[in-house]
C-alpha cells in the first residue's frame, strides 16, 4: 500500500473487461497489468459477468459497476447509481491521469466528461477502423448517428487520441480527430511458457493432420464461412480446421453443422495458446473493422504462420510473402490457394512464422507498449501543467 501511495494514480475506463471475452477487454487487462509498476492503476468497468464489486488483479484494482447488459452484454448501459459511484470514486482517488478504451460506450462518454470537469489529463485509445455492419440499413444509420454523437462528446472534452494501429488513426481522421500516435496490441513473452499441452488430442486432431485454427468472435464478417469453404476445397481429409470462440447463435449452429470441423467454443488463455502452438496455420480472412487482432500477434510469438485479410492494422504486422500471407477478404479462390501453397511447403511455413515472430518480439510486447503508453501519459500530464 505504501508503494501504491508513492506512485501517481491512473484511472482506466473500459466498459467491458475480463471475464467478458473480447479484444478490447484483453487489451485493457494486459495494459493495466503492464502499467502497474509505474502507476497505481484503478480500472472501472461494467459488471456484465456478475463479478464482485471490487477485485485485485495482478497489482491492479478493478471496480465493476452495476449495469444493464443490453445487446447480449455487448453494449452495457450503466445505471444511474453506477455513474454516481464512478464520480465518487474519481473524487476520492483524484487520479493524475486517465485512459479511456474507445469512444463507443455510454460509460466512456460519461467518464471523459467527468475527467474534463476535474481537469484530469485523459487519453483515449481507438480500437476500430470502420463502422460496424448490422446487416440492416436502419440499424446502420442509427449506429452511425450514435457514434458521431459520442465522438462529439470526446472532441469537446479535449482528450488526446491514440489508436492501436495506423489504420485506426486514419479512422479517427474520418471524424476530424487528430491522432497523436499508435499504442498497439501486444503479447507477453511469458505466454510461451503457460501454453497447455496435448491440445491436438483434446480436439480430436492427430499429429499427422494439417491443423488450421481460427480464433475470435464467430461472425460471418470474420470470414468463418469463407474459411470453412476453403478448407473443404483442399479435398484432403487430413486438413483439419478448428474454431475457437463464441458469437452469434445462428453462425455457431452453421459452423457446428460443418462435417469434421471441431468447434471448441471459448478457451481459457493457456488452452488457446496450447492449441495455437500445436497448429500449422492461423487463418483470419476477416472483413470486420479490426483494430489489430491479438491472435495475429500470438501466432507470431508462437512462430505459427498466418493467412489473413488486409483488415485494419493486420498489414502493419503481416507483410505479404515476408511474414505471412495477405489475401483479399471474401476472395475464396485466393484463400484456398494460399492455404494449399503453405500446406505443401513446410520450409515456407517455417520462414514466414520465424519472420512474424521476429517482428512481434521487436515491437509488440507489453513491456514496450507499457513504456510507450507511460510516455504518452507523461506527455499529456506535462501539457496540462502549461
Amino acid at each position: 500500500m505504501d508503494a501504491d501511495r508513492a506512485l501517481p494514480r491512473l484511472a482506466i475506463v473500459s466498459s467491458l473487461y475480463p471475464p467478458h471475452l473480447g479484444g478490447v477487454e484483453r487489451y485493457t487487462a494486459s495494459l493495466a497489468r503492464a502499467l502497474s509498476g509505474r502507476f497505481a492503476v484503478d480500472v472501472f468497468c461494467l459488471n456484465t459477468e456478475r463479478q464482485p464489486a471490487e477485485i485485485a488483479d495482478c497489482g491492479v484494482t478493478v471496480r465493476y459497476l452495476p449495469c444493464i447488459p443490453a445487446f447480449g452484454g455487448r453494449l452495457p448501459l450503466p445505471t444511474i447509481g453506477a455513474l454516481r459511484a464512478f464520480e465518487g470514486w474519481i473524487d476520492r482517488l483524484a487520479p493524475a491521469a486517465a485512459v479511456i478504451q474507445t469512444r463507443l460506450y455510454p460509460l466512456n462518454a460519461f467518464a471523459v466528461r467527468a475527467f474534463a470537469k476535474r481537469r484530469v489529463p485523459t487519453l483515449t485509445i481507438e480500437h476500430g477502423t470502420g463502422y460496424i455492419d448490422f446487416h440492416s440499413a436502419v440499424f446502420n444509420r442509427l449506429w452511425r448517428l450514435y457514434e458521431r454523437l459520442l465522438t462529439g462528446v470526446f472532441r469537446r472534452s479535449g482528450a488526446s487520441f491514440y489508436a492501436v494501429s495506423r489504420a485506426g488513426l486514419d479512422w479517427l481522421a474520418n471524424f476530424g480527430l487528430q491522432g497523436a500516435g499508435v499504442l498497439p496490441n501486444g503479447v507477453s513473452l511469458a505466454d510461451s511458457g503457460i501454453a497447455a499441452k496435448g491440445m491436438r488430442s483434446e480436439v480430436g486432431v492427430s499429429d499427422r493432420d494439417f491443423l488450421i485454427v481460427f480464433a475470435g468472435r464467430l461472425l460471418p464478417e470474420k470470414g468463418v464461412f469463407d474459411l470453412a469453404a476453403a478448407v473443404r476445397s483442399q479435398n484432403d481429409p487430413s486438413v483439419r480446421l478448428v474454431y475457437a470462440g463464441g458469437g452469434d447463435s445462428r453462425t455457431e449452429a452453421r459452423l457446428r453443422a460443418e462435417p469434421s470441423v471441431p468447434f471448441v467454443g471459448s478457451l481459457s488463455h493457456d488452452r488457446w495458446l496450447g492449441l495455437l502452438q500445436e497448429s500449422d496455420l492461423l487463418c483470419l480472412p476477416t472483413c470486420y473493422p479490426e483494430g489489430l487482432p491479438t491472435v495475429i500477434l500470438e501466432a507470431g510469438l508462437a512462430g505459427v504462420p498466418v493467412v489473413a485479410s488486409p483488415a485494419g492494422g493486420i498489414p502493419e504486422v503481416v507483410e505479404d510473402g515476408v511474414s505471412g500471407r495477405i489475401v483479399p477478404a471474401g476472395d475464396g479462390e485466393a484463400l484456398t490457394a494460399a492455404i494449399r501453397d503453405l500446406r505443401t511447403d513446410a520450409g515456407r511455413r517455417a520462414a514466414l512464422g520465424a519472420a512474424l515472430r521476429d517482428r512481434v518480439r521487436a515491437g509488440y510486447t507489453w513491456d514496450r507498449i507499457a513504456e510507450k503508453t507511460a510516455a504518452a501519459i507523461d506527455r499529456i500530464r506535462s501539457e496540462a501543467l502549461r
